[in-house]
Parts: structure tokens; sequence; C-alpha cells
């Protein structure tokens, strides 16, 4: 049994809109107060800087969605439930991205209760999007 391409390009929308709405639920609603402390100030881009370069964070989010669905495909077993081998694959995937949090925090001066904040929000984001794609991708 191949790849299903058709499949793959579903699941790939299904996770950009997916990444889209969590990432804005969680930086703009759930951490904002944090964002806006002023010790921060001047550590963000301004609201116009965010505003001119919004572009690239959804071609992150595109490029994000497309390679999750796409790198879940190639490691599909037919024989385990969508649930779980959608949770195990987000996981694993949110492991791997929390790596880069963990990196953020040393670069940037911010509290470890932020950098923790953002290893819970991938978490949470890519074990939604391992069980979305998984029930969506079945060639």
């Amino acid at each position: 049994m191949g790849i299903n391409c058709k499949k793959i390009a579903i699941a790939g929308i299904a996770a950009i809109v997916a990444l889209t709405v969590m990432e804005f639920f969680a930086h703009s609603v759930v951490l904002k107060n944090i964002y806006m402390r002023p010790e921060f100030f001047g550590l963000w881009n301004s609201e116009e800087a965010f505003k001119s370069r919004q572009w690239a964070m959804f071609l992150a989010y595109v490029v994000t969605g497309v390679f999750f669905a796409k790198i879940y495909a190639y490691g599909y077993e037919p024989s385990r439930s969508p649930l779980g081998q959608g949770l195990r694959y987000g996981l694993m995937v949110g492991a791997l991205f929390a790596g880069s949090c963990l990196i953020q925090y040393m670069v940037y001066p911010v509290p470890l209760s932020l950098a923790l904040a953002w290893i819970v929000v991938t978490f949470i984001e890519t074990a939604v999007l391992g069980v979305i794609v998984a029930h969506l991708y079945k060639p």
C-alpha cells in the first residue's frame, strides 16, 4: 500500500488550519498577559513589524502542517488505531520541538516559566495535530 497524496493534502490542510487556530489561542489569549509584561518590552517585534512579517508565520504554519502530515504518512501502520498512532506521533514531534523551546530560553531573556509554558503548548498542539492527521490519513 503506497502513500496517498490526496489524503496527505487533506490532512496537511487540516493541520495548517488547526495549528493556526491553536497558535492564535495559545499566544494571543493564554500567554498574552505574560508577553505584555514591561520586562519584555523591546524583546518582541513592534506591532508594525509583526504585521509586516506575518507572512513568515503563515508560511511556517503551511510548512509545518504539510510536512507533519507527510512524515506521518511515511510511518503509518495500518494495524494500529488512529488515536494511539496519532498521539504517539504527535508526542514524539512535540519532544523534538520542545528542544527549540529550551534553546529559546537560553537565547532570550525570558523566565523559565515562559519556556515551560511554550513546551506545554508545543506538546498539546502536536498531540492534537497527531490525532487530527491520524484520523484523516488512511490510505
